[in-house]
């Protein structure tokens, strides 16, 4: 029997692309679930796109009253204002607000290359791990020392792959390159 994977599914680049993803290197029955929490027609077709990138089945959980209660609520009550672009920590900005992908973040950074430098940095930090797990062989037991690095071969490899794949979605559709000229897939 094949394992089950549940993914919180929300249509969007990243969810879509891991689908078959997950099916080709893990074999897995992917189940696709997405929780209305009050986005309107943004639900509307994701079933259809989930299924057709391979997942098995798609749920739409309906918790747009617990939502509210439980965090928007509690959240206006706290004073906070996410509603303002300045306002609005960093890690956020693309939950509460579209914005350009030129915009400027608060160390000078614009949008775009923000998000070109953490898919670098964890393709780079994958790479690291790799490198300080290697410095432990022969003094860890070998059977553990080859299995582990097995994963950390796999995860350096995945990282890369979806280092390029966000980098280059995001370069094509922004037609702005990476400030550093590192090498982006057009």
């Amino acid at each position: 029997m094949k394992k089950k994977v549940v993914l919180a599914y929300s249509g969007g680049l990243d969810t879509t692309v891991i689908i078959p993803w997950l099916k080709e290197n893990y074999d897995y029955d992917v189940i696709a679930v997405c929780v209305n929490v009050g986005q309107g027609k943004e639900t509307d077709g994701l079933e259809q796109k989930a299924l057709n990138t391979g997942a098995c089945k798609y749920f739409l959980a309906d918790c747009e009253e617990e939502f509210v209660a439980d965090y928007v609520f509690p959240t206006m009550k706290a004073g906070a204002v996410y509603e303002d672009v300045n306002a609005c920590p960093e890690a956020l900005l693309l939950f509460f607000h579209r914005l350009r992908y030129t915009h400027p973040l608060a160390d000078g950074k614009t949008l775009i290359q923000r998000v070109y430098d953490l898919h670098f940095e964890g393709a780079e930090g994958a790479q690291a791990l790799l490198a300080q797990w290697e410095t432990l062989a022969g003094k860890v037991p070998d059977a553990a020392f080859v299995n582990v690095l097995g994963r950390l071969i796999r995860q350096v490899k995945n990282a890369r792959e979806w280092r390029d794949v966000v980098n280059t979605y995001f370069y094509r559709y922004s037609g702005i390159a990476d400030e550093q000229g590192r090498v982006i897939y057009p």
